[in-house]
């Protein structure tokens, strides 16, 4: 457990107490997305959108590009194991929305459907599920 970060980053909750226990009782379920759900452990293969590494596209630098414009919309990869096996990434932001499902390029495996205001889906658990069933016939 806590192989990735066993202490709390400098940006984690800084100056809050109780800082290390809530870092703690947090980092099982990032190893859980990591490394049980996710394939961070494994060798696989992006293939995707420029940049592929990015999730979302609030992520890009846009200033190391001044010859781009920024965007939203949809973004999407696929990793591919070693063992042939492929797993999907999609996103979709907009400046009023994020949602994204899947396997991130860095091998986490997550789901998000966020407005500004961090509203529940009611889909969610039910993306959750399908991601387990997913990740349970790769293995």
């Amino acid at each position: 457990m806590n192989d990735f970060e066993p202490t709390p980053p400098d940006w984690y909750r800084p100056g809050k107490p109780f800082r290390t226990l809530f870092w703690y009782l947090r980092n099982p379920f990032q190893n859980a997305g990591r490394y049980v759900l996710g394939v961070a452990d494994r060798t696989y293969t992006v293939t995707g959108e420029w940049p592929v590494m990015a999730t979302v596209w609030e992520d890009v630098r846009w200033s190391d590009f001044p010859h781009l414009m920024p965007r939203h919309g949809w973004k999407c990869a696929t990793l591919k194991l070693e063992n042939g096996r492929t797993l999907p990434w999609i996103s979709y932001s907009t400046p009023r929305w994020l949602a994204y499902w899947g396997w991130q390029p860095n091998g986490f495996a997550g789901v998000k459907f966020n407005r500004l205001a961090y509203l529940f889906s009611p889909l969610l658990p039910f993306a959750f599920v399908v991601l387990v069933l997913v990740r349970m016939w790769v293995r």
